[in-house]
This record gives C-alpha cells, structure tokens and sequence, in this order.
C-alpha cells in the first residue's frame, strides 16, 4: 500500500515562525511606511505591501523548494509567475480566487473558483474546464450534522442570564 504524504508550510505576513509556518518581513499596508512609499513610487499600500512579501519570501521559496504553491493575492502570484520563468523552478501555482479577480488567468496552473458564476466567467473569459474547479471555501451542514446539544438551564444560569425570558443575540 503507497501513501502520498506532503509537507505543508505556511508562509505568513503577521506572527511568529514555528515548525513549518514562517513569518515573512514586509511592508504592511496599513502602516506609516506604507504610506509614505505609496506617496513616494505612486503605488497602493497593498501592491506594496504584496512586492515586499514576494521578495522577502525569495529566500524562503528557494530554501524549500515546492511542488505547489497555493496563493489567495493576484499579484502575488504574477510575481511568482515571473519567479519560476526567470529561475526555471518547478512548483506549479495554485490561484485560489476569493477576491474574485476575472479571466485570463494566463499566470498561474490552475484556478480555485468559489463559486459556480466565476467558473462560468473564467468559462467565458477562455479559461478552459480543466484549468478550473468549483472548491468553495464554506461547507454547507444541515441540523442533522451538528452533534452537539447544549445544556440550557446549565449555560444560562454560568452567563447570568434569566431562565424564563427569551434571549435575542445580534
């Protein structure tokens, strides 16, 4: 019996690095330098922000050197397009489309749309089926799925709450 198994690493704006996960430098967006650079090279604080976490993950991407990387930023992945072709790497791109961002997706291997009405845009902008697939990032679960059944009496007497009287939460 074969089993495929994969390390996973997650490359991070924000937090600390342990094990597989690491936390890569760069110009924030919502922050003073951001600011004033975008003042600067006439770019958005989020371009910026996303051309500095490309190249100080550079190091990191040749250290570890994937198979695949998966990418929620559009112009994350151009640049990281633009990596592979210049250095002749092997990793393919995995484009997870959320903003959503329309066709042609051109720079990247494959497409994760979240919806069937981007698959039918990426459809129509010439993206063929087999570049494409429906994976939506929610899962939908009936009542029935949920195990769970909570002990009332007991959680509303622990949050002070009254025993008779109908609660509303918004």
């Amino acid at each position: 019996l074969k089993t495929n198994t994969y390390e996973v690493y997650l490359l991070k704006g924000k937090g600390s690095s342990k094990g597989n996960e690491k936390s890569i430098i760069s110009i924030k967006r919502n922050g003073k330098l951001a600011n004033l650079l975008s003042k600067l090279v006439k770019k958005s604080t989020y371009d910026l922000e996303q051309y500095s976490f490309f190249l100080f993950s550079i190091p990191s991407l040749l250290k570890i050197k994937p198979g695949i990387i998966i990418y929620s930023d559009f112009i994350l992945g151009v640049m990281l397009w633009y990596l592979r072709k210049w250095l002749n790497l092997d990793y393919k791109l995995l484009f997870s489309n959320g903003a959503p961002n329309g066709p042609p997706f051109t720079r990247c291997d494959h497409v994760q749309q979240l919806l069937p009405c981007h698959y039918e845009t990426g459809l129509e902008g010439g993206t063929p089926p087999d570049k494409q697939s429906v994976i939506p990032y929610g899962i939908n679960m009936s009542k029935t799925d949920i195990t769970f059944t909570p002990n009332v009496f007991f959680l509303r007497n622990k949050l002070n709450l009254p025993q008779d009287k109908k609660i509303v939460i918004s």
